[in-house]
């Protein structure tokens, strides 16, 4: 959904304040994957998660992907 139809959808401040949730989750995401690749073996957030999560979190975020794209 883009940005404008959320603003249509929702109103001006529901829809701010959900952009800034996704904003803060994107931002924690990338925080973990950077710190985790330096730390682990891998350099895939696949690879991230599943030494992380074991096998089903490897495929959770793949599931995800898949997802969202």
């Amino acid at each position: 959904m883009s940005i404008p139809a959320i603003l249509k959808v929702l109103g001006v401040f529901p829809s701010f304040a959900l952009i800034l949730i996704v904003a803060v989750l994107a931002e924690v995401s990338v925080e973990f994957l950077l710190r985790f690749t330096h730390a682990g073996e891998t350099t895939t957030y696949s690879g991230v998660m599943r030494e992380a999560f074991g096998s089903y979190g490897a495929i959770s975020v793949q599931v995800c992907v898949i997802v969202t794209n």
